[in-house]
């Protein structure tokens, strides 16, 4: 949904890659088991990085530029804004959750209404 958004208001479409081979719940338990009882990792790479990996090629692009920052992940102590050798720009490593949702309220910039859930 949120994606729908972000290409009306930006005008650019999206390019949408989900689980290989899959296109129910019921496909993917069958193929991987229940999402529920799958190790962590195993799950993050099915569902998020073996789809970004492919989106990554059909793209075809010299420099990645993402959203990802430092207070997101517990292990990540560090985040450069520029890693050379990945050629990947972090324009908000160095960004607080706060400062996400403060930068989205003032400009209008659709966010995922799963953000307003805490878990």
């Amino acid at each position: 949904v949120v994606a729908k958004q972000v290409e009306a208001k930006y005008g650019k479409p999206a390019l949408w890659k989900v689980v290989a081979d899959v296109s129910t719940r019921e496909e993917f338990n069958a193929k991987y088991g229940d999402c529920e009882e799958m190790d962590t990792a195993d799950f993050d790479f099915v569902s998020k990085v073996e789809p970004f990996q492919r989106a990554l090629a059909e793209c075809n692009k010299d420099i990645l530029i993402t959203g990802r920052r430092m207070d997101q992940a517990a292990q990540r102590i560090s985040l450069d804004v520029w890693e050379d050798g990945k050629r990947t720009l972090n324009p908000m490593a160095g960004w607080s959750w706060s400062d996400i949702i403060a930068y989205a309220d003032a400009k209008g910039v659709p966010v995922n209404e799963g953000h307003n859930f805490a878990y």
